[in-house]
């Protein structure tokens, strides 16, 4: 017998990424059946493009049209955008799990997997067509742990997070995190991004259960934590997923040729996620910082955006190319160095001045940190055992495996 699950991903390669390995797995190794749908703002990028295409071969691919253009808020802030696609895709999100429960040609809907910013409807939704309502949270476990502890932190503080006396302590976990470093959809709590941000936390606790793509070898005592406190549903650590599918991309091939040709753990990779957008001026200082250094790297270079937040991650509208903004001369004088690529206990903290900006000297410090000094060298080798755990959790003997496996027998035997 075999379980048919929808699965709706989060706009944005970050979120299709994760929402497609997931699905691939499950239909590869657990005997699930699985419709991806997709959403956007937009037409989507040539990289998701090619991403949904190597997947139809294992699944079916639905997508839900993107808003008109004159419907969408003229607003700079990207949760803002993810709260308002969230609920224009509704009507169109009902349309379809009407449809895929009606048809009988695959096996029955047992349950619907949401992306982490979901709307209230999709609890209604898998309740009316009784359906099992999962939640994919595609970022790390210490943020599930902030967003489940919110709704109590906003009982008992009434202030600015960023002026709270003493730093917050998460169950778990044994850093204190100050109020700056808070995720800044919190830090302005008149704000309406707040309250969306707040109400959206109390919705966690009504889902069936929560798949994560992390793993209990990167943060073994916040699982352990989040699955101890018997308010929260199961927590399910399905990850790290990442890409599986092989791109025949000109651009990521000639990037590899140049990194088989240095010397090994030489190169530093600097990259913001498809999400991460620079201001010019901060990437100005980068782009010094990195020329300073003398060090080799690997640069994933976005196009600034001083305006608006969410530009790269829906695809701004910028038609110059990235390589415009950088301070003259700089390929010339690195081209030695670096290896550009448009578009595309392990940390050290930067120091940020008056102006919020991490100035060129400061990325030199951090460069140099990270690639020539003691602390780099240990950090590199943390990074090296952490990812061949991580590696072995996805594999048939790994923990993340029969985590995967254990919310798949779950939907199977759903009535």
């Amino acid at each position: 017998m075999t379980a048919h699950v929808a699965i709706l991903s989060g706009p944005g390669i970050g979120h299709l990424f994760p929402s497609s390995e997931l699905a691939r797995r499950l239909v590869r190794h657990h005997n699930v059946s699985v419709t991806l749908i997709t959403q956007s703002l937009g037409s989507p990028s040539n990289t998701e493009r090619s991403l949904i295409d190597s997947l139809r071969e294992d699944m079916s691919v639905v997508s839900i049209p993107p808003p008109p253009p004159d419907a969408i808020p003229n607003n700079k802030n990207l949760i803002s955008l993810l709260f308002f696609l969230s609920r224009y895709s509704v009507p169109h999100l009902r349309t379809i799990l009407n449809s895929l429960t009606t048809t009988t040609t695959t096996p029955p809907l047992k349950a619907l997997v949401v992306d982490m910013f979901f709307d209230e409807a999709t609890l209604d939704m898998a309740h009316e067509l009784g359906v099992g309502h999962y939640m994919f949270f595609t970022s790390p476990f210490i943020l599930l742990s902030f967003a489940l502890h919110l709704p109590a932190l906003d009982k008992t503080y009434d202030g600015e997070y960023t002026d709270m006396p003493e730093p917050l302590k998460l169950p778990g976990y044994s850093q204190r995190f100050r109020g700056k470093d808070l995720p800044q959809p919190v830090l302005d709590r008149k704000n309406q991004v707040y309250t969306d941000y707040l109400n959206l936390a109390k919705l966690y606790y009504k889902t069936k259960g929560i798949l994560v793509n992390s793993s209990e070898v990167l943060e073994p005592e916040l699982l352990k934590a989040l699955n101890e406190d018997t308010r929260i549903p199961p927590v399910y650590p399905v990850g790290p997923l990442i890409r599986s599918y092989s791109s025949d991309d000109v651009v990521s091939s000639e990037c590899l040729r140049w990194l088989d040709e240095q010397p090994q753990g030489s190169v530093l990779y600097v990259s913001f996620g498809s999400g991460g957008t620079l201001t010019g001026e901060q990437m100005k200082e980068l782009a010094w910082g990195l020329e300073l250094s003398k060090q080799r790297f690997l640069w994933v270079v976005t196009k600034p955006n001083d305006h608006q937040a969410s530009a790269t991650y829906f695809g701004g509208q910028i038609n110059t190319s990235s390589f415009d903004f950088l301070p003259t001369g700089f390929l010339d004088r690195t081209k030695d160095l670096v290896m550009l690529e448009e578009d595309m206990k392990v940390a050290v903290r930067a120091k940020v001045d008056e102006a919020g900006l991490v100035r060129r000297q400061e990325v030199v410090r951090l460069i140099n940190c990270l690639i020539d000094e003691e602390n780099g060298t240990k950090m590199r080798d943390r990074i090296h055992q952490i990812s061949k755990a991580t590696a072995v959790a996805v594999e048939e003997s790994g923990l993340s495996f029969r985590s995967m496996k254990e919310v798949a027998r779950e939907w199977i035997g759903l009535s």
